[in-house]
């Protein structure tokens, strides 16, 4: 059986790794290029960030006693803010 303390410890083992890499990332841009669309196909850096925090917000959110998607996720205001 799986020790939830232990999956718990390695998910945030992982994603303050994760985050580590896109804060180093980030850091290299200025506020033009975090906003920056290439085309009208494309999303900005600061959508795809935007859209990143909810996802996980709802994705991690009690996610040893629910599955999937939560009742309070609002997706489209994620939408209003660019194309995802």
């Amino acid at each position: 059986m799986i020790d939830s303390e232990e999956v718990r410890s390695s998910a945030e083992r992982e994603f303050r790794r994760m985050k580590l890499l896109a804060d180093r990332a980030l850091v290299q841009v200025d506020d033009v290029q975090f906003f920056h669309v290439v085309d009208p196909e494309s999303n900005s850096l600061a959508i795809l960030v935007k859209h990143l925090a909810v996802n996980q917000l709802s994705r991690w959110r009690n996610f040893l006693t629910e599955d999937g998607e939560k009742p309070g996720r609002d997706r489209s205001a994620c939408k209003k803010y660019g194309r995802l």
